[in-house]
């Protein structure tokens, strides 16, 4: 039986929303590296959380991310139940 991954990371649906309505403000858009940075993370956390590639996140990855971008775990978490 093979094990699919039901918790999935919505940090690049997220962040690209947000970077539209920067844009639309006439501000530059994030890059990872600008979210890393700022939320004192490692880049390598928050490129693999925005490709989809973490295994796991911990406590203190999802409430920066949240803190920072005014948001709730669940905007960044998302389950899907695959079960039909």
């Amino acid at each position: 039986m093979s094990v699919s991954i039901m918790v999935t990371s919505n940090l690049k649906s997220l962040l690209d929303q947000r970077n539209i309505a920067r844009l639309q403000a006439g501000d530059r858009p994030l890059s990872i590296r600008q979210v890393a940075q700022e939320c004192g993370l490692p880049a390598s956390v928050v490129s693999n959380m925005y490709a989809n590639r973490t295994k796991r996140a911990d406590y203190e990855t999802l409430d920066r991310l949240c803190k920072y971008l005014h948001c709730q775990v669940g905007d960044i978490l998302v389950y899907a139940d695959d079960r039909g």
